[in-house]
């Protein structure tokens, strides 16, 4: 990111992952390599977040927030018996990450989001201008 813009700004990012059938299912496995996790939704507990049931009618979706460890390596893998992802970033520059679990029928879907500041809180990086700031992330696909 670089500000070609006339004065200093701020801004916030969040890197947004979907991940669905056939990688996310009630068979996944989860691992986040975190410090802390904590409910932003009230329908679970912290212990749930890497709990992922079969679909339902009948279920909301739930959202945690997991406190990132330091590093830069792979922070989060979710796989199951054919498929592996591993996620990678620079803890000091996203060291949040979003969680929400959606176990509907017909809408069944793990969101992943890397931040840089603990969801719903909004907290903004400056970028002065002529200066760049780079972020990068790291996927690693495995076929078992």
């Amino acid at each position: 990111m670089l500000n070609e813009g006339l004065k200093d700004d701020e801004y916030m990012i969040m890197y947004h992952h979907n991940i669905a059938y056939p990688l996310f299912s009630e068979k996944s496995n989860l691992n986040i390599d975190k410090e802390e996790t904590y409910m932003i939704s009230s329908n679970s507990t912290t212990e749930q977040f890497n709990v992922f049931d079969k679909p339902s009618s009948n279920i909301d979706e739930m959202v945690y927030m997991h406190k990132i460890n330091k590093g830069t390596k792979e922070h989060v893998s979710i796989e199951n018996n054919k498929y592996k992802l591993n996620i990678g970033w620079d803890q000091e520059k996203l060291p949040f990450m979003v969680q929400w679990k959606c176990m509907q029928k017909n809408n069944y879907v793990l969101g992943l989001e890397p931040a840089m500041s603990p969801y719903p809180k909004k907290e903004y990086r400056m970028i002065k201008v002529g200066e760049e700031h780079t972020y990068l992330l790291k996927y690693k696909f495995e076929d078992k």
